[in-house]
């Protein structure tokens, strides 16, 4: 047959490795380009700097950057992010985000904010994709 067929993708991060020092568990990998900025927050814990995933501009964000997380954006995009996501149905994303009327229990936000969040998320992953 084809020889060595296996074996592939070892020494990418693959397994558990790290030795196990903290038994086992591993935090998601930083997303990359991100690294400390070595400010820090208010309680400690370490801000990141990179590019931002809106519009590629270098910035620096109030967490650590991990995939399935928070997209890292600058306070521009931010700030555009979260106007979108405030004109909810009743005029404000309150402690319950218009849950009252006849919403779907898994869709606080309207069908338009909706649409309009993944168009924007839409453009950050093609920015993400393009860097």
């Amino acid at each position: 047959g084809r020889g060595g067929g296996r074996g592939g993708g070892r020494g990418r991060g693959g397994g558990r490795g790290f030795g196990g020092r903290d038994g086992g568990y591993q935090k998601a990998p930083t997303l990359p380009g991100w690294a400390p900025s070595g400010n820090t927050r208010d309680d400690g814990k370490d801000c990141f700097a990179g590019k931002c995933e809106g519009c590629g501009v270098e910035c620096e964000v109030f967490f650590r950057p991990v995939k399935g997380g928070n997209p890292p954006v600058c306070h521009e995009c931010h700030q555009s992010l979260r106007a979108v996501q405030d004109q909810s149905i009743d005029g404000g994303g309150g402690p319950d985000r218009g849950r009252r009327g006849g919403h779907n229990r898994y869709n606080p936000y309207g069908r338009e904010q909706m649409a309009a969040m993944q168009a924007m998320m839409g453009h950050m992953y093609a920015a993400a994709q393009a860097a």
